[in-house]
């Protein structure tokens, strides 16, 4: 009997994950800056989630900690419960309180510098059978801007 239950779990257990799919992956996709006082900035990121997985993907919540260029400039929540359709993507809005002391203390090699370098952590959070379970992601994105995206000549022109 015992034999028989140990199966019939190992079996469900083996469903479920057979059933979970790929791994989500994330993406920035825009970034908004609100309320500011001394020492915080509430900013807006948008996260793309896309579910790479035959079966559609039920989030009840998510976590975030984001960096930029190696700095950590905030973390942020998302208690919203939604469905990403089966091979498909949904955004999500983040909203993500910015330490204005470490941005700003830092605020002079990000100017000067040409690359900008995202990366975000985080826990999807997604209910199964037995409670919910966090899945860890993250995204790491790196690109280099232009020497004439930012042209010095017309920055100390006078105003005609």
């Amino acid at each position: 009997m015992i034999k028989k239950i140990l199966v019939l779990v190992l079996v469900a257990l083996s469903a479920c994950s057979a059933m979970n799919g790929p791994k989500p992956e994330i993406s920035l996709v825009d970034l908004q800056f609100r309320d500011m006082t001394f020492f915080e900035t509430t900013g807006l990121f948008t996260v793309r989630i896309e579910n790479q997985g035959p079966y559609p993907l039920e989030i009840s919540g998510a976590s975030y900690e984001i960096e930029i260029n190696g700095i950590r400039i905030g973390r942020g929540t998302n208690d919203e419960t939604m469905t990403i359709p089966r091979l498909g993507s949904a955004t999500q809005v983040v909203k993500v309180h910015l330490n204005n002391l470490s941005v700003i203390s830092n605020i002079r090699p990000l100017i000067e510098s040409r690359n900008f370098e995202y990366r975000i952590d985080g826990t999807l959070y997604k209910p199964g059978s037995f409670g919910i379970f966090g899945t860890d992601v993250e995204a790491h994105h790196r690109f280099e801007m232009p020497i004439d995206s930012f042209n010095s000549n017309r920055v100390n022109q006078p105003l005609r």
